[in-house]
């Protein structure tokens, strides 16, 4: 008999349980990465998905935040970080070597034209200087932008502080199924690598504020990918 070859695994179905077909999702690292581009069919996929959660009702959200995580546990093994994608975490060789799809990029112009936001390449500017000084990595460089540029695309505060009410319930249930009990300490660790790059960025980006008031404009602090990549950062330097 003659052996044919298997066919390709179709995409994951849509799934009645977000939270469950989201931690799937981003179990994937091909997947995860090509969602931090905000022009890409994984991104729209992942905000399709993402709408869908903050849509329960809370206590139905709750509900299946606890089946999706006693089934994760039970039956598989943890999920590999999604931004773990490369061990290298030096700042590239140039400020313009950041690859934050920058308003002079057609696609991306297009993109941001499409959302209603207007392109700034004079912080765009000093945000790459400023990265570069500090010594981020391309990645969590392209992780912490693509993460404002989502929170951007939200008209209102009031709507902005839902979204992120929501995003900080989902997220912290994804990071305690990934960290269990180390939860809290490396919670901890994101914060402080935060901090310490926050700390070296120049008045023309942090504008006068404070590191809480910071993250909470832009809209970044609930993000897991860059919350994941921060820890992986933080515990590379210290050796582990």
């Amino acid at each position: 008999m003659q052996a044919t070859e298997a066919p390709a695994p179709a995409p994951a179905p849509a799934t009645a349980d977000p939270i469950a077909e989201r931690a799937g999702l981003m179990a994937d690292p091909a997947f995860a990465k090509a969602a931090a581009n905000p022009t890409s069919a994984e991104w729209q996929r992942l905000t399709e998905v993402n709408a869908r959660i903050a849509a329960a009702h809370d206590s139905a959200m709750a509900a299946a935040d606890a089946e999706a995580a006693k089934t994760l546990r039970q039956d598989r093994a943890p999920a590999p970080d999604p931004v773990a994608v490369d061990d290298s975490f030096d700042p590239p060789a140039s400020p313009t070597e950041y690859a934050l799809w920058p308003s002079d990029d057609a696609q991306w112009l297009g993109f941001m034209n499409r959302s209603g936001l207007q392109p700034d390449l004079d912080f765009d500017q000093h945000l790459r200087v400023g990265l570069h000084a500090a010594g981020v990595d391309a990645t969590t460089a392209l992780l912490g932008y693509t993460a404002a540029v989502s929170a951007a695309m939200v008209k209102s505060p009031e709507a902005l502080a839902a979204r992120q009410m929501q995003q900080h319930s989902v997220t912290e249930a994804s990071l305690r199924l990934r960290w269990g009990a180390s939860f809290d300490r490396k919670v901890e660790l994101a914060q402080q690598e935060a901090r310490a790059i926050f700390s070296k960025l120049p008045a023309s980006v942090t504008r006068g504020q404070s590191f809480e008031d910071w993250v909470e404009s832009r809209g970044i602090g609930n993000h897991e990918g860059l919350i994941v990549r921060l820890v992986a950062r933080a515990e590379a330097r210290q050796g582990r």
